[in-house]
């Protein structure tokens, strides 16, 4: 089995923004970081961090590569996700069209309610052809 190591610690940066009506509203950005492991067939890619218009495009350049090198079996780990945008979403319905087998493992609360909200049960690979172009 072979693995693709993460950069050692996440860094996290402080935001504060305005909300109309609300005041302001303080929180922090989770920088996305991405692992994969190769076991056979299988290549597994871990999420950690924030999915959303800024990660989205590394995440789908991550998962293309993957697709266009030849993955026969490949999934997606959201375990570590903290945030999941519809840019975010967007590259998961993109990948599950393109690869020859993708799927969503279940797990994380977060990404489990917004999926099951936005209708994309397909991502958790119960059916394959959910989906696929014709």
């Amino acid at each position: 089995m072979g693995r693709l190591p993460a950069d050692d610690a996440a860094q996290t940066d402080s935001i504060t923004t305005s909300s109309p009506g609300r005041g302001f509203i303080t929180g922090t950005v989770t920088p996305m970081e991405l692992t994969t492991t190769v076991d056979g067939s299988r290549t597994t890619v871990g999420v950690y961090g924030d999915i959303d218009s800024d990660t989205a495009p590394k995440l789908e350049a991550e998962l293309s590569g993957l697709i266009t090198a030849g993955a026969s079996e490949l999934v997606l780990d959201p375990a570590g996700v903290s945030f999941l945008s519809s840019a975010g979403l967007s590259v998961l319905i993109t990948t599950h069209r393109a690869a020859t087998s993708f799927r969503l493992e279940r797990g994380n609360r977060m990404v489990d309610r917004l999926i099951a909200l936005t209708g994309l049960e397909m991502l958790y690979g119960d059916d394959p052809d959910a989906m696929k172009p014709s």
